[in-house]
């Protein structure tokens, strides 16, 4: 087992407000060896002004990050999820079982409902994720 050189973690939602929760980890063993494990990819909801924030461009690069874990199905912890698999996100997705099937349910029924406060920007006019794919993989999630 590798010791590494430097940890750091950085909030990248839910900071200022209870939405959009998403952790980055970053792990430096040295020598170009790195590892990014986002924990939760949420959707900010609310007020206009958060929900803006999820078209913003993502300040890590989704193909650099190695795993993200889901602590539950909320889609302030999931939502976010499509998203980084549009922009490139390949990696793995870890939860429990319950959570797997609780986010793939929240995630299909936004889609098909077509929740446009949800999915959209504040005037419908910009889909956050393709709603043409449908399923939560628990490794290089398609959507």
């Amino acid at each position: 087992m590798s010791v590494a050189a430097a940890t750091t973690l950085t909030f990248l939602g839910a900071a200022g407000t209870v939405t959009g929760s998403k952790f980055l980890i970053e792990i430096d063993y040295g020598l170009e060896t790195q590892r990014r494990i986002l924990v939760d990819a949420g959707q900010f909801q609310g007020e206009k002004a958060w929900r803006e924030k999820n078209w913003e461009e993502f300040p890590v690069d989704p193909r650099t990050i190695d795993t993200v874990i889901l602590t539950h199905a909320h889609m302030d912890h999931v939502g976010y999820l499509p998203a980084l698999v549009r922009n490139g996100f390949t990696g793995l997705v870890v939860c429990t079982e319950g959570t797997a099937r609780l986010a793939e349910i929240v995630l299909r029924e936004l889609r098909a409902s077509g929740a446009l406060g949800a999915i959209t920007d504040h005037f419908g006019e910009r889909p956050l994720f393709s709603l043409q794919k449908s399923t939560l993989r628990r490794s290089a999630p398609e959507y």
